[in-house]
């Protein structure tokens, strides 16, 4: 099962809960992060599947090493499950939740079936929305449930276990503003990690955390 999830983690990368899953009181706060993905939902029918990741981010989203402030994102992916010719389709994902509506168009991506488009939130957005999907004018509406279990550290505590784990390795991130810090929620076969990321100007070091255990099991270079 590592190795699946060591597959499902390589392929985040290389495309690249409430919020925060909490941090709970007396809890280190982790410096220097530039992206929170603290939730990561899902939803399919015979079409196609959807994933929805909510994210605290930085602008510019710029792996350069240097943090700037985070504000509520939205990255949702849709993969059809079909032969229909959905990557030259026109496609819009709309949110709404119990106080606005979030709308954007998906991007094309010629060599890849799957989809994807981004939405700017004025707060993070947690569960309880509606999906509405309007492919060539046909609509669509999902209700995409979380995958995040319920007894998971947080990502701040995440972030210490790894720190713990690489003995001085990394104590620069947390003793000067050098370097910044990404940490994401996967979710592989009912099971939750945390990807921690620590990312310099030349090179970027990852690291897989059970989110239920705090066990670092692999490190990524």
């Amino acid at each position: 099962m590592r190795k699946i999830v060591l597959s499902v983690v390589t392929a985040i990368s290389s495309v690249l809960i409430s919020p925060f899953a909490g941090c709970k009181k007396n809890e280190p706060t982790a410096p220097n992060v530039s992206q929170i993905r603290y939730d990561v939902f899902y939803a399919e029918d015979v079409r196609f599947k959807i994933s929805v990741f909510a994210e605290k981010r930085e602008s510019p989203f710029i792996a350069d090493g240097n943090p700037a402030p985070l504000s509520p994102f939205v990255l949702v992916k849709l993969t059809p499950k079909t032969e229909e010719n959905a990557e030259n389709a026109d496609i819009t994902a709309k949110i709404k939740t119990n106080e606005k509506t979030y709308s954007a168009a998906f991007d094309f991506k010629p060599v890849s079936t799957a989809r994807e488009c981004r939405l700017y939130p004025e707060k993070p957005l947690s569960g309880g929305f509606a999906l509405t999907l309007t492919v060539n004018g046909e609509k669509f509406v999902y209700e995409p449930k979380s995958l995040k279990n319920k007894a998971i550290i947080t990502y701040s505590a995440a972030i210490f276990d790894v720190k713990k784990y690489a003995k001085g390795r990394l104590d620069r991130y947390f003793s000067e503003y050098t370097g910044e810090i990404r940490v994401k929620l996967v979710e592989n076969d009912g099971f939750n990690y945390w990807l921690v990321e620590f990312i310099d100007e030349t090179a970027t070091v990852s690291f897989l955390v059970d989110a239920q255990t705090g066990e670092v099991i692999n490190e990524l270079r």
